[in-house]
């Protein structure tokens, strides 16, 4: 795409980027407004750049002073043809000084807000929120077309399209969540080239009582964005985030509309190689989970609250593609201890009983020792009721009855091959090394524990045996695994 200047001061240079010009300034002073330009990439985030004009900065220095910081919560902008700005947490990271003046001042943008002014945080609050997510359309894969092709002598095309009925269900007893369908229809003109229609799908969260504030709905979009990644096993973002607020609405006759405002999260990495992933590749799309999509949705968020460190270290895999395999491998193994952790608890007597055995041994431990070394000593028998790796995998395995065979052939040796590993990986213990997975064998020992905690996960949804059964066998039979397993 050519670069050009666009809406509201807007200079887009793709998709992913776009500059807007105008003047900014702090809530508390109106009157003192500076010229400068607002830029963002998806990749490098956002800046607002104030411009080499001879202003006298002065007093916005001075707020920066006052608050002993270089940090403004909340800065407003106007673009060149009246588009409204919120910039939030701007941090000052470069400034070029000609005392009394400075002649320019780079700012980091943590959150842009545009299409409306908010003078206070307190003030930034919603009703609902839209937000899209990469490969979203893909995993819902529902749509009102319905294409005919006709005629041998004279070619005839006729596009039908119904916007598909909403999806609804809830989060909790105080968020709702839609799944919603938005529609652009064709344009027309002079000399018709083309006819367009296309359809987007979004998911609608709004608090059933009251507007609440923004950071309530990012955690929301967080955890679907887990699920979702989850779901369709590679990393999904979200993309485009509307709020919509009734501090921004317009009457028209007896109707209020709530006027949409973009919200970009420049925090937010989003992957700008992410490709389409189609639903035959997914682990499970929304139709394969329909029938138990409103208690699926519940049970995930319920389970998040329980499990949020657990998941983020499963999740790790997916968000940070690069890492090294050893360290995939560690995140999982912990991820699988502290399930069943969280699960089992897992202690071999009461905490009681051993409260007393504990005491005990602190006291047998000689005084004459470094006081480091006690102390080494005393934190390893703070943990030592807590099961062993090994009797934790060796229960974890237990349980999941006809899905073992699917997985593991060799029970002890699998059991064995990953205590030895995790234990080499962690100690360098050199006598283990020998024992320990390396290269492709540890590839695949990584994946049969990947798939143990992934069937963990399907049961916390409330999926029946069948269904994860189904699930597992398309999933070992698609990419070729099950030959590689032991």
């Amino acid at each position: 795409m050519e670069e050009g200047w666009g809406e509201g001061g807007r200079k887009m240079k793709n998709k992913t980027e776009f500059e807007y010009r105008g003047r900014w300034w702090v809530p508390e002073k109106p009157d003192k407004k500076f010229s400068g330009v607002l830029r963002y990439s998806q990749l490098d985030g956002a800046s607002l750049e104030i411009e080499k004009y001879n202003i006298d900065f002065t007093e916005l220095k001075e707020t920066f002073d006052k608050k002993k910081e270089k940090k403004l919560k909340i800065l407003l902008g106007e673009t060149i043809d009246g588009k409204k700005i919120t910039l939030l947490n701007c941090f000052e990271t470069s400034t070029t000084m000609n005392l009394p003046k400075i002649k320019r001042s780079i700012f980091f943008v943590d959150k842009i807000l545009i299409g409306h002014h908010f003078e206070k945080i307190s003030d930034i609050k919603f009703k609902k929120i839209l937000v899209h997510f990469t490969n979203l359309d893909e995993w819902v894969n529902i749509h009102g077309f319905k294409i005919k092709f006709s005629g041998k002598k004279k070619i005839k095309f006729h596009i039908d399209y119904k916007i598909p009925s909403i999806i609804k269900t809830k989060i909790n007893k105080d968020f709702a969540l839609r799944i919603v369908f938005e529609v652009s229809g064709p344009s027309s003109s002079m000399v018709q080239k083309e006819a367009c229609i296309k359809q987007n799908i979004f998911i609608e969260i709004k608090h059933q009582k009251e507007e609440k504030n923004l950071e309530d709905f990012l955690k929301i979009i967080r955890i679907l964005q887990d699920f979702l990644t989850f779901a369709i096993q590679t990393a999904v973002y979200p993309d485009i985030l509307k709020g919509y607020t009734q501090s921004n609405k317009i009457e028209i006759g007896d109707k209020t509309i709530l006027n949409p405002i973009e919200i970009i999260n420049t925090s937010q990495i989003i992957d700008l190689k992410h490709k389409q992933i189609l639903p035959f590749q997914m682990f499970f799309s929304f139709r394969d989970i329909y029938p138990e999509f409103k208690k699926v949705i519940k049970k995930w968020f319920r389970l998040y609250e329980l499990l949020e460190t657990v998941l983020q270290l499963y999740f790790a895999q997916f968000y940070n593609p690069k890492l090294y395999p050893e360290y995939n491998f560690l995140s999982l193994v912990y991820a699988i201890e502290g399930y069943h952790r969280a699960r089992n608890k897992g202690e071999y007597i009461s905490d009681m009983k051993y409260g007393n055995i504990q005491d005990l041994l602190i006291k047998a431990i000689p005084s004459t020792l470094e006081n480091d070394f006690q102390e080494a000593l005393k934190q390893k028998l703070k943990y030592g009721n807590e099961y062993s790796l090994r009797k934790r995998l060796k229960e974890i395995i237990s349980v999941l009855s006809e899905f073992k065979t699917k997985i593991i052939q060799n029970e002890n040796g699998f059991i064995s091959k990953v205590v030895d590993t995790r234990n080499y990986l962690v100690h360098q213990d050199k006598s283990l090394e020998k024992n320990a997975a390396k290269g492709n064998e540890l590839y695949f020992l990584t994946l049969q524990i990947r798939l143990v905690f992934e069937i963990f996960l399907l049961k916390e949804l409330g999926l029946d045996s069948n269904k994860i059964n189904s699930l597992i066998s398309q999933r070992l039979s698609r990419y070729n695994f099950g030959s590689e397993l032991k």
